[in-house]
């Protein structure tokens, strides 16, 4: 079993194990390259924020103040912006390849007024493999400034069990632990409602 990353973005660049005759495959979608990497518009294996999911009119209001962020999905801003997390170079603060849980850790400094966002705030990100072939992915934000601000960080690493060649993945299974999603209107923007995953589409408390 192995795993690659780069530090553009933290990015989970592949991951590569054995299938069940023994064929080495890797079930994570990625590319080649690094210019694929920063031509890419669907944040593959990322590291996404200062905020990921979009945020209407590219704009929120916090303790009374109105920030206004960069837009990069039309009118609104998308993980983060034109260059969030995913679109920048990250320091490499810790690697172990070998012994019972080799790891990888990735650390940014964002900056007050980053995209918009107020604050200024130091984000890691920890991949672990575990004895038990587990990958484990955590993920901390420390704020260092004066200034409130969101964040909501979030892996976006694209799976294929069957290999990243396989096709598609409606034979799988999957189980989320998530008994309420967030709707959202026709542009895709949290409505700010919370509702129940049964009798919806979203409901995969069972495999």
């Amino acid at each position: 079993m192995s795993l690659k990353f780069t530090n553009w973005g933290a990015t989970l660049v592949s991951f590569v194990l054995p299938d069940k005759n023994g064929k080495l495959i890797d079930i994570v979608l990625g590319y080649d390259t690094i210019k694929q990497y920063k031509n890419d518009t669907t944040y593959f294996g990322a590291t996404v924020g200062r905020v990921a999911n979009r945020i209407k009119g590219a704009q929120f209001k916090l303790h009374g103040n109105t920030y206004k962020l960069v837009p990069n999905e039309g009118k609104n801003m998308l993980h983060g912006g034109p260059k969030g997390y995913a679109d920048v170079v990250w320091e490499v603060t810790k690697h172990l390849n070998e012994g019972d849980e080799p790891h990888i850790v990735f650390s940014y400094h964002s900056f007050d007024g980053e995209e918009g966002f107020p604050g200024e705030i130091v984000v890691t990100v920890r991949y672990t493999l575990l004895a038990d072939n587990r990958l484990t992915v955590v993920m901390k934000a420390r704020n260092i400034g004066k200034k409130a601000t969101p964040v909501n960080i979030a892996n976006h690493a694209y799976w294929n069990l069957g290999g990243h060649n396989n096709g598609d993945i409606l034979s799988e299974k999957i189980q989320i632990f998530a008994s309420k999603y967030t709707p959202v209107d026709s542009e895709l923007i949290p409505t700010g409602k919370i509702e129940a995953v049964k009798g919806t589409p979203f409901d995969f408390l069972k495999p």
